[in-house]
């Protein structure tokens, strides 16, 4: 009777772990970061626009792996004529743990000497504040004219908690007057501050009463044997 009693106790706080398990929010994968809006203090060349530079427009798909089509003035963007260096700014449209990001470097059909070379990538969380993270590159490479795509260069690091990303842009591949690039897209999550504690979601709010009770029931149980 005894260990009858034992068996039944033990399926009841295993069956109570078990939900609370299933109830635990699960750890959310690193992904695209959608929706982020780009701006640039270098203008823009012609009718090339850096909006086309965080949309996909010219990727076979909208991934991080994806390939990028040869350029055109449609689905990339170039410096204004004489500002070769500068800032690009990347608004993530909320505050994500940013893990890494894939770049295509600018490769149009003639040439790809307009591409970023030298580069300082810094963080911020409020826009105007910026600061410097571990493992991010300090140079893209040139891009190829050898195949028919342009293939991204991937980058990770150690996630970094921003709302904003910027680009200091200190040399291009050769070009004096133009710098440019294809596209960019950056990975993380959604970032959750560790100062605030998560609500336990449906039947986890219900263990810290349900386990006391258990074990008291299981103390008289045994008593009574």
């Amino acid at each position: 009777m005894v260990f009858s009693r034992y068996i039944a106790t033990r399926g009841f706080l295993a069956a109570l772990t078990v939900v609370g398990l299933a109830a635990l929010p699960q750890t959310a994968q690193a992904q695209r970061i959608s929706g982020v809006t780009a701006s640039s203090n270098m203008g823009s060349f012609s009718s090339t626009n850096i909006a086309n530079t965080v949309n996909g427009v010219g990727l076979d798909s909208l991934s991080l792996t994806a390939n990028h089509a040869v350029a055109n003035f449609g689905d990339y963007w170039l410096s204004s004529f004489g500002a070769a260096t500068g800032i690009i700014d990347f608004d993530l449209g909320g505050l994500y743990d940013v893990s890494g990001f894939s770049f295509w470097n600018a490769r149009d059909v003639v040439q790809t000497e307009t591409g970023i070379r030298g580069v300082a990538v810094t963080f911020s969380t409020n826009g105007s504040s910026f600061f410097s993270a571990l493992g991010t590159p300090t140079e893209f490479a040139q891009a190829t004219t050898s195949s028919a795509t342009n293939a991204p260069e991937i980058f990770s690091f150690s996630p970094v908690s921003a709302s904003y990303v910027r680009f200091t842009v200190t040399s291009n591949w050769g070009n004096p007057n133009l710098t440019g690039f294809n596209e960019v897209g950056f990975s993380g999550t959604v970032s959750t501050p560790s100062s605030v504690t998560p609500e336990l979601p449906g039947a986890m709010q219900l263990l810290p009463a349900l386990l006391p009770v258990a074990l008291i029931g299981a103390r008289k149980r045994f008593k009574k044997a």
